[in-house]
Parts: C-alpha cells; sequence; structure tokens
C-alpha cells in the first residue's frame, strides 16, 4: 500500500545512505481512536472499522511513541542501525469497545463499516493488510527489553483520557 511503501523506501534509503539511524516502527496510534473523524461516531456509541470485531490489532499509545524515541535520542549507541517496531497492546474491537465503554461511562459498540467506505483504495489496503496479516509486534519482548519506557496497555490509556469532555455534544458550551 503507498503510504506503507513510501516508509519502506525511506528506510531502503537510509540504509544505502550510510547516515546514522534508529527506525522507530509503531503499531497502529491508541490515539487514532480520538482523532476528530472517530469522535462524532464515539459520541453516537460506536467505534467504526472495517475490520471485524473478532480481529485483533496492535496499538500502541502516542506518548509511548515520544517516551520511545527520547530513549533513542539519549542512548543512541545503543540503538544505532536498528529497526524496532514497537506496539503497547492488543485487542480486538469488541475488547476496544468494551474498554471504551467502560472509562467513558456509556455503551460504545464496534460497528464493522463497509470497506468501500474505508476512504479509497490506500486505505482500502491498509484495513486488507490489519485484517489479514496485521501488526506481528512482540508486545511482551518489547516492554521487556525497554522497561525504561512506562508502556500504556490500551486501559491504562483510557483511563487517561477526558472522556466528558471528549463526548460532550459539538458546539456543547463548557
Amino acid at each position: 500500500m503507498p503510504h506503507f511503501e513510501s516508509k519502506h523506501a525511506a528506510e531502503r534509503h537510509l540504509r544505502a545512505s550510510g547516515a546514522r539511524f534508529t527506525i522507530i516502527a509503531p503499531a497502529m496510534f491508541m490515539d487514532m481512536l480520538l482523532a476528530p473523524w472517530s469522535l462524532p461516531g464515539l459520541r453516537d456509541g460506536r467505534i467504526g472499522s472495517p475490520v471485524p470485531a473478532d480481529v485483533p490489532g496492535q496499538r500502541v499509545a502516542v506518548a509511548d511513541i515520544g517516551s520511545f524515541a527520547a530513549l533513542v535520542i539519549e542512548q543512541p549507541d545503543r540503538f544505532a542501525g536498528e529497526r524496532i517496531e514497537i506496539a503497547g497492546d492488543a485487542s480486538t474491537g469488541d475488547e476496544l469497545a468494551a474498554t471504551l465503554s467502560r472509562h467513558a461511562g456509556r455503551e460504545i459498540r464496534h460497528v464493522e463499516t463497509p470497506m468501500e467506505q474505508a476512504g479509497g483504495e490506500d486505505l482500502e489496503r491498509m484495513f486488507r493488510f490489519l485484517i489479514d496479516v496485521g501488526y506481528q509486534v512482540d508486545i511482551a519482548a518489547v516492554h521487556r527489553a525497554f522497561p525504561e519506557v512506562d508502556w500504556h496497555d490500551l486501559d491504562t490509556w483510557a483511563a487517561g483520557q477526558d472522556w466528558t469532555a471528549l463526548l460532550a455534544p459539538q458546539g456543547a458550551w463548557a
């Protein structure tokens, strides 16, 4: 898929350049669950995706990506020339909906949306990858290897969100 292929091309270029590098390869961002295009659905009690409810998906909190990047910057020799895939948790759509429901204080259900509504060929290919292959991070091994990062699982990440503000009706007065 084009947006993954471009990342792969950049990685090949780095390796061929002779420059010193470290590649951090995160799974899906937990924070994307709160993107502007997701909030209307959450406010209506649903999280939609073409990925079926029983297919697990790996995610990582943006804060964890930042913490890991800081570790790489602080210890460049430790990470030089490495490509490290990172994730904080894995959950199915049903598990995701249950976790969000618990923290939001209202029911949020997973809704499988038609692939044709994914937003174009590139996104359709991405969702097919997530369904058929998915990210393959050994989450436990990454967390053991880098205990300096305060890794968030989905429950911890969701607990840190301001659900009252996020789910307030759009245009509501504070």
